[in-house]
Order: C-alpha cells, then sequence, then structure tokens
C-alpha cells in the first residue's frame, strides 16, 4: 500500500511540475541540506522460502543538495541523502518466535527531485510561508551492516537497487534569500538481494518515514 501511494505521489509530483501558476518566487540556485529522525518499517526478508522480519529503533537521516527555483513554483535539484537505524529485533516466521537483534541497516541515496511551491492554497499563511509537494527518483547503496542474534551474523552485505520519494512540507522566508523548512519524506527502494552469512540470496525491503528540519539558500 505505502509503495502505491507512493508512486501515485511521483505521478502527482511530475503532473504539477508542468503547471504553470502565479508568481512563487524569483528564478535562483540554491544549495539546501536537512536532517531528522528516520523511522524504519518493519522489513520482511526471505530466504530459501523462510521468511523472517526486522524491526527497528529509530533512527537519523540527513540529505544535503542544490538547485534550480522557477519564478512560477517549481523546484529542480539533485540530493544526497544517508539514512541509518539500528535493528532493534528480529522475529521468525510465523510463531517461530522473537531473537534480540544487533547491528544496522543504512541507504546512501544519489536522487533527483521535482517540487512544486503553492503561493496560494485557498487561505492565507502569509507571505513568509510556502507549503510544497513534490517527489524524486534514484538510486541507493542498501547495506544490512553485521546484523547478528545470538552472537551469530546474518546479514553483512549491500545492494545497489532503484529508489523513490514522495515529499511534502512548509517553508518559512526568514531571510531575503534563506529559508527554513519542515518535512516529511516517505523513502523507499525495490527489494535489495543480499548475500546471507551462511550462504543463498536474501530479499529483503526497504522503506522508512522521515522527518527533517532544514535550511535553503538561494544566490
Amino acid at each position: 500500500m505505502m509503495k502505491t501511494i507512493a508512486k501515485a505521489a511521483l505521478a502527482g509530483g511530475l503532473l504539477l511540475s508542468t503547471v504553470a501558476a502565479a508568481q512563487a518566487g524569483e528564478d535562483a540556485w540554491y544549495v539546501t541540506g536537512a536532517g531528522g529522525v528516520s523511522l524504519f518499517n518493519d522489513a520482511d526478508s526471505t530466504s530459501g522460502g523462510a521468511t523472517i522480519t526486522g524491526s527497528y529503533d529509530p533512527g537519523f537521516a540527513f540529505v544535503a543538495g542544490g538547485g534550480r527555483q522557477f519564478d512560477f513554483g517549481l523546484r529542480v535539484e539533485g540530493e544526497v541523502g544517508y539514512r541509518q537505524a539500528s535493528v532493534d529485533n528480529i522475529k521468525l516466521g510465523a510463531g517461530g518466535g522473537t531473537l534480540q537483534a544487533e547491528g544496522n541497516v543504512s541507504a546512501l541515496s544519489f536522487m533527483v527531485n521535482g517540487l512544486y511551491d503553492f503561493n496560494n492554497i485557498g487561505y492565507d499563511l502569509g507571505p513568509k510561508f510556502k507549503p510544497y509537494v513534490g517527489a524524486g527518483v534514484g538510486f541507493a547503496n542498501v547495506s544490512a551492516n553485521n546484523v547478528k542474534a545470538l552472537n551469530t551474523t546474518i546479514l553483512d552485505d549491500s545492494d545497489v537497487v532503484f529508489a523513490y520519494q514522495a515529499i511534502g512540507g512548509i517553508s518559512y522566508l526568514v531571510g531575503p534569500k534563506t529559508t527554513m523548512f519542515l518535512e516529511y519524506r516517505y523513502f523507499a527502494t525495490t527489494d535489495p538481494s543480499l548475500s546471507g552469512a551462511g550462504g543463498g540470496t536474501v530479499k529483503s525491503e526497504f522503506q522508512s518515514n522521515n522527518i527533517m528540519i532544514g535550511a535553503r539558500y538561494a544566490f
């Protein structure tokens, strides 16, 4: 379901990129950065017909990039991001019990995003506030880093896979060229294929919900 929502948001973001609206700001190049908390969804991993489910502690995320903003509201940017969370426990199939685990899972991503700043959404938030939505596509190196249970390494491998995200937030103009923002990002990838410590291939999942605070500087 979440993957379907993300793909729909991506289509909406691409549609918005073709819409010309009222003046929303000046044409300018910009740099941007943000950081915050990353909440990884429980991930099912399958190998040889068996399924285990990993749960995670709250993690962290940060992104940095740059792009171009246009006077009709569209922004296009390139971005590098990193997300990491520690593994909390592993559930062994249906009725198989739960094991405490250690290690972490991370994703280093390279994305191209399209975003749209709304100048008028039907009620006035003030001239310095602007809600926005967007979406991005790219690729990510998803890594399971020395994931262990019962002092035995289960996964320690990585895979490069297709990545996508949906973005929504609100920005506040704090100066002529500086904007602060608060945003939510749903970030996910296609299933990475990892080499299990005991041999064989493990197909896993990667989905995360990210709450981030950041800044953007135009020049």
